[in-house]
């Protein structure tokens, strides 16, 4: 009777630590975005050239124009690389603040987007 307890002890255990949720540890992924907001390359220009969000939204260029472009963070941030005419590149916005951007191939097509 003793090794059969032990048995079905052990087997409860193995059971019941296989079926336990996993611990909550540092999350692996991030929250999805809450919306798009959609902007547009038309010919030599950012529009809307100011685009206001809120926190965790994507905004999604697309370029509409005839040439490649790209939406480079003046800081630093993010560089979409060559966006291809009908092309789009997206980017979630998770903090607050004012994030100016402009086309790197095109240095005076200049925009930004502000997330409250």
């Amino acid at each position: 009777m003793g090794r059969t307890l032990a048995r079905l002890t052990l087997t409860l255990l193995v059971v019941s630590a296989l079926a336990a949720p996993a611990a909550a540890g540092p999350r692996l992924h991030r929250p999805a975005a809450r919306a798009t907001e959609r902007a547009r390359i038309v010919d030599f220009s950012f529009r809307p050239k100011r685009i206001e969000v809120d926190r965790r939204t994507r905004v999604r260029w697309v370029n509409a124009g005839g040439v490649a472009h790209t939406v480079t963070s003046a800081s630093g941030l993010w560089d979409s690389g060559s966006i291809a005419p009908g092309e789009t590149f997206g980017r979630v916005f998770r903090q607050a603040g004012t994030f100016r951007f402009r086309c790197s191939i095109h240095p005076s097509m200049t925009g930004r987007v502000v997330v409250t």
